[in-house]
């Protein structure tokens, strides 16, 4: 995707609502906003785009943009990310960071 998730901004989901031990359950239709999309850093430095499906204490519940549909029908559910690893999205800085995993430390963190 290469940091450009313009086609996001009218992909219809339900919007989900986080349980820890029940999953995520649909309630009702709704666009992805960009709000909605974060970057998430990988165990190896790598930039991801991600959608943010929910928040706890420790770590922000994301879900590959590819996934929504799977994770709506209940055949994925999203993955934890700690907060230190989930940044505000910004196009011109992830696609710097693909490059040069240094700059990081330039990336605005996520509030939980």
């Amino acid at each position: 995707m290469a940091g450009k998730p313009e086609h996001l901004l009218g992909f219809c989901i339900s919007s989900l609502s986080f349980h820890p031990f029940n999953g995520i359950h649909a309630q009702n239709q709704e666009v992805v906003l960009k709000s909605d999309i974060v970057m998430a850093r990988d165990v190896e430095l790598r930039p991801l785009l991600r959608v943010l499906c929910g928040r706890a204490k420790r770590v922000a519940y994301l879900a590959n943009p590819a996934s929504l549909d799977r994770i709506e029908s209940g055949e994925s559910e999203p993955v934890g990310f700690p907060w230190e690893d989930v940044f505000d999205y910004d196009p011109e800085l992830f696609d710097r960071i693909e490059r040069n995993p240094a700059l990081w430390a330039s990336a605005r963190p996520l509030e939980p």
